[in-house]
């Protein structure tokens, strides 16, 4: 009985850090495509466009920052050991007994930091090609 219980516990918790990890990563898809959209309007000189861009970009950065609270807020609720199982999977270590949702989790973090990273890059070359010197990468 216990070993059911403690089935369904993680079974639990496994799926609502999904549920907020599939979150992060459909801001973050957006996130990049929009900041992909914002360097080609800066190529055209479209200063409309990349303003509306901008704007539409803060936004998902917004909600990604919302996602992160919401996850520390959800882990703040668990058990100790929750959390440091929680704090293995965000740094993409392997746990004790993975299983489906675990194995998840770790992938959707892998993905986050790839986007997250090419997001970055882009950013980077937009910043310089914008501000040169005075770019925020400098």
């Amino acid at each position: 009985m216990e070993k059911e219980q403690a089935s369904a516990y993680r079974n639990e918790w496994t799926l609502e850090v999904l549920k907020l990890l599939i979150g992060r990563q459909n801001h973050l898809n957006e996130t990049l495509r929009l900041t992909r959209e914002l360097g080609t309007a800066l190529d055209r000189n479209d200063r409309v466009s990349a303003q509306m861009l901008l704007e539409m970009r803060g936004e998902e950065l917004e909600k990604i920052d919302d996602g992160l609270r919401k996850l520390q807020m959800f882990k703040e609720q668990l058990s100790e050991q929750t959390r440091g199982e929680i704090d293995e999977l965000l740094q993409c270590r392997t746990i004790d007994n993975p299983d489906k949702n675990t194995d998840k989790i770790v992938e959707i973090v892998k993905n986050c930091k790839k986007l997250l990273q090419e997001t970055i890059t882009i950013d980077k070359r937009i910043s310089k090609k914008v501000a040169g010197t005075d770019s925020f990468y400098q």
